[in-house]
């Protein structure tokens, strides 16, 4: 394998066959990705591939207009449109993306993931589940040939995971409808370490906000529906602790808001987690109980209240004006989305690293829209403390 790289590099691979040629070596000498990247990279005495030679790449397929190239936020995002996208990935056997891939073999037997890895002379004597999956994904073994590796009971296990699911009757059909669906839920990776599973349940504020139970139950953040409430209240104090400066207050007993922080001058902030599908509605009744929620904490200031939901329904803001004229004086009835909160603790941690974001900037009833903070950051960010003073 080593001599026949040594060959190609001679004119760097210059063509899509010789590298066509290069995979079907490795498949016929059960040599995986990672052990060609070695060997590669002993061949060339360098990395397999430079920075200049990915930025030269970038452009070449920009220019013939396979990807698109533009800014977000101060970072370069590339985007492969949906139709080129299905081309490539055909053309390089690429039948579902690592992190999918990932989620997919999660929920199948470890039993099943080794006898796979045994099948096609890959190690398969760790005992922890992910480093056998990484071995399925470094090994280039298809999901198309783990699924139908697996037995009936596990692919009906997964079917059973997302009961949305229509389960056909062939089993061939199964492994296409498992792998399309896995294919079409968007998944994120993440950094965070297992024990800070908050920073998983904040990487998916949005779709915990939102149920989207499709998306929670592939990535493999929720295993049961009942678990989507808490693991969003759990979000939202991840962002308020660890981007936005505001670690939480500790409330006793029940009838209490989902979290709040106290600030100096005896003001603090409230908020409330409504998950739900579609838009929430501030309805009367809840208003009732949120303003318990103010009076609770008086002589204390609450400034802002916010109720953090998907999205809110077009009355909700004229029911938080109400709630606020029923508050005691000062108290800020705010309603905020779980993006633009998103928005607002990445943007705040990214311009103002360590720095505690002043509450003015949630202190206004109705609907938090990201016009409304982006003016309300404009004009009280220079108030911003350090997170550590007390």
């Amino acid at each position: 394998m080593q001599a026949v790289l040594e060959v190609a590099w001679d004119d760097n691979v210059e063509s899509f066959e010789e590298s066509r040629l290069i995979k079907r070596l490795e498949e016929k000498m059960g040599v995986c990705r990672r052990d060609h990247l070695v060997l590669e990279a002993l061949v060339t005495k360098r990395a397999p591939v430079s920075g200049q030679e990915v930025e030269e790449t970038i452009r070449a397929l920009t220019y013939e207009g396979l990807v698109c190239q533009f800014k977000h936020q101060g970072s370069s995002q590339l985007v492969v449109p949906d139709e080129i996208a299905a081309h490539l990935r055909t053309a390089f056997t690429i039948v579902l993306q690592s992190a999918a891939y990932r989620n997919l073999a999660m929920k199948l037997p470890t039993a099943t993931i080794r006898s796979v890895l045994e099948k096609t002379g890959q190690p398969s004597v760790a005992l922890k589940k992910e480093f056998l999956i990484d071995r399925l994904i470094d090994g280039d073994i298809s999901p198309t040939v783990l699924l139908e590796n697996a037995d009936d009971p596990a692919l009906d296990g997964l079917f059973f995971a997302f009961p949305e699911l229509k389960k056909p009757t062939m089993r061939a059909v199964k492994v296409r409808h498992l792998i399309a669906h896995f294919d079409r839920v968007t998944t994120k990776s993440t950094d965070a370490a297992p024990e800070d599973p908050d920073k998983v349940y904040y990487d998916y504020l949005v779709e915990l906000a939102s149920r989207d139970y499709d998306v929670l139950r592939a990535a493999n953040v929720i295993h049961r529906d009942q678990n989507v409430d808490r693991f969003f209240e759990r979000a939202v104090r991840f962002a308020f602790r660890e981007l936005l400066g505001h670690p939480s207050a500790e409330f006793t007993g029940s009838a209490h808001a989902d979290g709040g922080s106290i600030a100096r001058n005896g003001r603090m902030a409230l908020w409330d987690c409504k998950s739900c599908i579609g838009s929430y509605a501030l309805t009367e009744s809840k208003c009732r109980q949120f303003l318990d929620y103010v009076h609770r904490e008086r002589p204390a200031v609450v400034d802002p209240f916010l109720v953090i939901s998907a999205g809110f329904s077009s009355e909700s803001a004229g029911r938080a004006l109400t709630l606020k004229a029923m508050c005691p004086p000062g108290t800020e009835v705010g309603l905020l989305s779980a993006d633009d909160l998103k928005w607002l603790s990445e943007k705040w941690s990214k311009e103002h690293p360590g720095k505690r974001l002043p509450l003015d900037v949630l202190g206004s009833s109705g609907l938090l829209s990201r016009d409304v903070l982006e003016f309300r950051l404009k004009t009280f960010a220079h108030l911003a403390e350090d997170a550590t003073t007390s």
